[in-house]
């Protein structure tokens, strides 16, 4: 492997952000093809990448190469939102600015497109994709609104990105204690949590089973959405609040957003 070089993630998508506003269109949601076709590949020595949207089996996205000379961005078409296949997008497209000195294909999957604490090279494409397409000074005029999946949703089709990187976003800029997790079969994938919530003890361990109890639980099993208040107790030991619950149409995976009080 070549050693690793790192691109600091936030500081180059401010520096296309700032490109974007001060010499492009300056509108959002960002158009990707553009930022390939003006900003990135004019800046490379002999290198092209190209995006390509197509319908694939086994991934959601992926970067490689044949020749080392010409990079393919690949988006899978199946994703059923635009936003997540624009956020998927952005994710490798910081594969190749940062990390094809050391791999030469990645292969991204549902997990790796919201992995914010774990693989290093995927949570930098992730913050990458976020600050890009979530600059926030756009976000933070709305993350003092309930943190539901319908407010999270519509804010996510107006900024063309997936669902769970504006619930992300949303959190890492409230002042309130909320959280959002992940789960699939009874148990969670992955879960952050505000730095409210974060100083309230609340956090969500990967494979922490979903309490029987819960709004999410029963979602699960009935595979429907649903919303509800809960006690002292439950996902806390002195807080109670509110837990919204969507299930997603793909990978069975199921999204909770909670709100402390």
């Amino acid at each position: 492997m070549t050693d690793y070089v790192c691109i600091p993630p936030i500081k180059e998508a401010n520096r296309i952000t700032g490109l974007w506003r001060n010499h492009g269109p300056n509108t959002y949601p960002i158009n990707l093809s553009l930022v390939v076709e003006h900003i990135v590949n004019p800046t490379l020595e002999g290198e092209r990448l190209h995006l390509v949207y197509s319908e694939f089996d086994t991934f959601e996205g992926m970067l490689k190469t044949d020749d080392e000379k010409k990079w393919g961005a690949f988006v899978n078409t199946k994703i059923p939102y635009k936003g997540r296949r624009n956020f998927t997008a952005a994710h490798e497209i910081f594969h190749f600015l940062a990390h094809r000195k050391i791999m030469k294909e990645f292969r991204c999957g549902a997990l790796n497109l919201s992995d914010y604490q774990r693989d290093q090279m995927e949570v930098e494409a992730n913050e990458f994709a976020s600050q890009l397409l979530l600059p926030p000074d756009l976000v933070r005029p709305h993350v003092e609104e309930d943190f539901t999946y319908s407010n999270v949703r519509s804010l996510s089709d107006d900024m063309g990105v997936s669902v769970s990187a504006l619930a992300y976003k949303w959190l890492s800029l409230t002042t309130k204690p909320m959280a959002f997790f992940q789960s699939r079969d009874g148990f969670i994938l992955q879960g952050y949590a505000s730095a409210a919530a974060y100083r309230h003890g609340i956090f969500f361990k990967e494979g922490r089973e979903v309490p029987e109890a819960s709004t999410t639980f029963k979602c699960q099993a009935a595979r429907v959405h649903d919303a509800s208040g809960f006690d002292r107790g439950l996902w806390h030991s002195d807080l109670g609040g509110h837990e919204d619950v969507y299930q997603t149409s793909f990978g069975d995976f199921t999204y909770t957003f909670l709100r402390f009080f």
